[in-house]
């Protein structure tokens, strides 16, 4: 139906598809100056043609890609310079529910697996990076970092690390599980406790507390030294 405003107006009989097709290589294209709307009362399929014939499927804003797939079926997602990208899976709207969850997992391999980064955008200031577990009323959410999940092959090793691979790795767990924190040259390592709290060192073998050839050792309880070892290995014990 044309009406008399030139509005067009295509309508299957009921239950019957309405299919535009064309062959070879023609395209099919909808253009307007205004909105274009689909919208279904069931599914809606988007599909371009296979990886084996290189299709590919763009969505833009203007000229500018916003989500799209190659030819090989690689797929980017990116906001427009400035601009951000969120992902968010939705509150509950139910009590008590289960909030949605976002699970993100690069592919496993026969081989190597896919891997995984985060990073945050730099700049003249670098952006933050935050990982942090839900608030709860009773119980925060917890946090792991796992980098043995499959107990079968060589454990994975885990760092922690302030600028390069050499001399930047502040806490490093190596494949066999030992542990090495090491600050900056010329900065402390400090453990601290408040209240009550002990700080406990135990061990199934020795424990060694070496100061250097050049620096001296002490043992204080407040400010009151107790046992001193100096730049020359003398020692001295002072009872309160």
């Amino acid at each position: 139906v044309v009406d008399t405003a030139g509005a067009v107006d295509v309508t299957p009989a009921s239950n019957q598809d309405a299919t535009v097709t064309t062959a070879g290589a023609g395209d099919i294209v909808l253009s307007s100056a205004d909105d274009v709307s689909v919208t279904a009362a069931g599914n809606v399929v988007i599909e371009s043609d296979t990886v084996a014939n290189s299709g590919t499927l763009t969505l833009q804003q203007g000229s500018d890609s916003r989500v799209s797939w190659d030819a090989a079926g690689a797929v980017s997602v990116a906001s427009a310079s400035g601009q951000a990208l969120t992902l968010n899976a939705y509150d509950a709207s139910a009590a008590p529910a289960t909030g949605g969850a976002i699970t993100a997992t690069a592919g496993a391999g026969s081989t190597t697996g896919g891997a995984m980064s985060l990073s945050a955008g730099s700049g003249v200031t670098g952006g933050a990076l935050t990982v942090a577990s839900g608030g709860g009323s009773t119980t925060n959410g917890a946090v792991v970092i796992d980098s043995a999940v499959n107990s079968a092959g060589a454990k994975g090793t885990f760092t922690v690390r302030q600028g390069s691979a050499t001399g930047g790795s502040r806490i490093v767990v190596d494949t066999a599980g030992a542990v090495d924190v090491t600050p900056a040259n010329g900065q402390d390592a400090t453990v601290t406790t408040a209240g009550a709290g002990d700080i406990v060192l135990s061990s199934a073998d020795a424990v060694s507390v070496d100061s250097g050839a050049s620096s001296t050792l002490s043992l204080t309880q407040g400010s009151a030294s107790r046992i001193v070892v100096d730049t020359a290995g003398a020692v001295d014990v002072t009872p309160a």
